[in-house]
């Protein structure tokens, strides 16, 4: 196992390298020690399959992104329970492969679950929160949902001012998300405020 987190880590700095070859095999031989050392039901075998879901991710390769995910949410659901944060980012991450995928109403799905979690565990006043609310008002976006999604852009951007401040990154994009939506209503007025803002 201390060799496969050392595989798993490698792994993970060539991704943030953007070295995916070099990767890949280090992700999927870790993979295979800690399943055959701890069976398939184990976090760090579930840890693993979803690094190697996001680098598939990464290299557009969605369809095996899905099934490592697809195989994760199982298993984080028989570890965790559906009330916990770590089977909610995995449900977030699968959504947005199935956005990816045009699977949009079962991404929707996904990421309706992952906000009701995410709101029961951390409130309404937390990133991770006013995170999966903001991709969700893009894929209503994206569904032509416009009014679903000008409130749900509203709110992540009002929870990231008050909990980040106005100079942070992530409230520039949540300004830039509306301003975008605005923009694609053909309101330009109120998207020329949201982009000059």
């Amino acid at each position: 196992p201390e060799y496969a987190n050392a595989l798993n880590n490698s792994a993970l700095l060539y991704q943030t390298m953007g070295n995916f070859k070099k990767a890949e095999p280090l992700f999927i031989e870790a993979t295979d020690i800690y399943k055959t050392r701890y069976g398939t039901n184990h976090p760090e075998y579930a840890t693993t399959l979803e690094n190697l879901a996001t680098l598939y991710k990464l290299e557009g390769k969605d369809e095996k992104a899905q099934e490592l995910l697809e195989q994760t949410l199982t298993i984080d659901k028989a570890i965790y329970g559906e009330n916990h944060p770590r089977y909610a980012t995995t449900l977030h991450n699968l959504a947005s492969v199935y956005k990816d995928l045009d699977k949009k109403e079962q991404a929707k799905s996904l990421y309706e679950q992952a906000l009701n979690i995410d709101k029961t565990v951390f409130g309404e006043k937390d990133p991770a929160y006013a995170s999966t609310l903001y991709n969700l008002a893009v894929l209503n976006q994206e569904m032509n949902q416009f009014d679903e999604a000008e409130i749900k852009f509203k709110e992540a951007l009002a929870i990231r001012k008050e909990i980040l401040g106005e100079n942070h990154p992530d409230y520039a994009y949540a300004l830039y998300g509306l301003a975008g939506l605005y923009h694609g209503m053909r309101k330009y007025a109120e998207a020329k405020n949201y982009y000059d803002r």
